[in-house]
């Protein structure tokens, strides 16, 4: 969620090279965290590590990093902060 003020919301993550797309109709508030999980093996929506979102992703076009090597988002939604941030974890496959 924004860092400093304002909500984010219509937020969807965009894979430049297929056009896939994971998007979240929910509301995001200061300090909210979102944890979308695309291991096909765990996939999940969590909101502030406890509550479970999997309702509000609105389209979950599942895509992840090919091996060795890169993959390009695009990042957007709707807010009025100045500060919505994505972060992105990556795990090897297996572990």
């Amino acid at each position: 969620g924004p860092t400093d003020s304002g909500t984010l919301s219509n937020i969807s993550i965009t894979n430049t090279a297929t056009g896939q797309v994971i998007a979240y109709s929910g509301v995001l508030n200061v300090g909210d965290v979102l944890v979308i999980n695309t291991n096909r093996f765990a996939r999940a929506a969590t909101l502030n590590g406890t509550t479970d979102v999997w309702s509000g992703l609105s389209t979950s076009q599942w895509f992840g990093v090919p091996a060795g090597g890169q993959l390009r988002v695009q990042f957007q939604g709707t807010t009025a902060s100045s500060t919505p941030r994505l972060t992105v974890g990556v795990h090897d496959a297996y572990f």
